[in-house]
Order: C-alpha cells, then structure tokens, then sequence
C-alpha cells in the first residue's frame, strides 16, 4: 500500500482542504493508498485518513512544523508520498506513487529566478525516513536559528542536503507557469498544478480549479469522525 502525507496546523487550511486531497487522490490513482494527516486538529477530518499528532510541545513555527515528516518518531512511516493540501491534482499519480530514487526528492521549481532563488518546491516530497533522519536531526539541534537564517523548508533542505528531483513536466505553478511571468496558468496535461499561496493573496481564486475538476466534492458535508 502506498503511503501519502499531507500536513495541516494552524486556520490557514481546515479539515475540508485536507478531504478534498483524500478525494482527488482516490479519483487520480489505481493504487491502494491511505493519506495520512500530521496535525495538531483532527476535527471533522474523514475517519479513512489516519491521524499523526504533533507533539504536544511542538515550538516550530508556520510551514516548519514539515520538518517533522523527517523524524520517524513521529511520523512513524518509513516511506512515503509528501504532498502539500494547496495543490490540485489534474491526472493520473500513479507514476508519482511509483517513483524511486535514492535520495530526497522535491519539484524542479522552473518558475523560481536562479539568481534570487533555488529551484527546488516542496509541495510534494518523495521521504524516507531511514534515509532522511539526518534532515530532522540537523534541524532539531538548533531550530531558532534555522527558522531565522532560511527563507524557507526549501532554502534550509538546499543548503544542507543533497538533493533530487522529480521529472520536470509533471507539475507547473498556477501562477507562474514553467516560468516567472505574469496572469494565470492553466495546463491541463500536466499531473498537478502548484496553487504557490493562493489562499493567502488571491484567496478569491484559490477553489477555482478544485471547481473545475471537482465539482461533485462535498466540501461542507463532511462531520467529525476522528475522537
């Protein structure tokens, strides 16, 4: 069974964003799968999605608390599929779900200036825990100072990792396309489209292509079932 992580803290996404994605994959993939939430609210999440606690004492701040997903201690996975909630999946995963490679793998970010930034997403990692402990280890031992000195997981995962990437034509930005520019993007032979913080700046956008390719989803129908 492949194994899918999606991690949710904070208001920014609530328990529909994290359903939507257990729809879309279900709806994306011939394979047997189960998503998994690492989370410190479960409310109204589907009870077919397993729950992963953040530690009750958990200091990391914003999109760091991914850091977590490299710390089997928590997770306790060994391998598995990444994948951030604000995607939208357009085709079929299942050469995703079967990707292999031997070390840590991230989007080749086209979109990304070279000069200012590394070309490097994570909204969809492929981790393996055994393999990438180091990740955690390294960013435990003085996390203050990472938050402060990277921009981002990205930034903090180039610097000190040796990295890999993903075949290139399967993602795209919606709001930069292949590269940075201006307007909106939409390809829709692509495997899945990167909303890049669209809930945030564009807010009045961001369900626009979850309404194109899911309409039928029942967004508000879902009730607690996780205790």
């Amino acid at each position: 069974m492949k194994k899918i992580v999606c991690v949710k803290w904070g208001n920014l996404y609530s328990y529909k964003d994290v359903n939507i994605l257990n729809y879309m994959i279900e709806k994306n993939t011939k394979q047997d799968y189960k998503l998994y939430c690492l989370t410190d609210d479960l409310f109204g999440i589907d009870e077919e999605i397993g729950i992963i606690r953040l530690p009750e004492n958990n200091t990391y701040e914003s999109h760091w608390n991914k850091m977590y997903l490299f710390d089997n201690d928590v997770v306790g996975l060994d391998k598995f599929l990444y994948m951030d909630l604000d995607v939208v999946i357009q085709n079929n995963i299942d050469e995703l779900l079967n990707f292999t490679d031997n070390k840590l793998t991230l989007i080749k970010a086209l979109w990304k200036d070279p000069k200012v930034w590394s070309q490097f997403n994570s909204s969809v990692m492929s981790i393996d825990t055994t393999r990438d402990r180091y990740v955690h280890n390294m960013f435990i031992e003085d996390y203050n100072y990472h938050m402060v000195k990277n921009v981002g997981d990205e930034d903090f995962l180039v610097k000190n990792f040796s990295l890999s990437t993903f075949p290139s034509e399967w993602f795209y930005s919606r709001v930069y396309g292949n590269e940075r520019s201006s307007g909106r993007y939409f390809k829709p032979e692509r495997m899945i489209c990167i909303l890049n913080g669209m809930k945030v700046f564009y807010p009045h956008e961001y369900y626009q292509l979850f309404d194109y390719y899911y309409s039928n989803v029942p967004m508000d129908s879902t009730i607690p079932s996780h205790k």
